[in-house]
């Protein structure tokens, strides 16, 4: 809820299926979760950013 993004979407993320992930809505998930640059990064390899 903190990130504005709903449960389902969260798992297609987990998962690194599907695409529609903007950079806005990643960085926002990663804000949320505390995660530094590197981490952020990582977040955001699945879905080929």
């Amino acid at each position: 809820m903190l990130a504005g993004v709903s449960v389902e979407w969260f798992t297609r993320l987990e998962k690194g299926s599907g695409s529609g992930f903007s950079d806005e809505v990643l960085a926002s998930v990663g804000r949320v979760l505390g995660l530094d640059e590197d981490e952020q990064g990582y977040l955001r390899r699945p879905v080929g950013r």
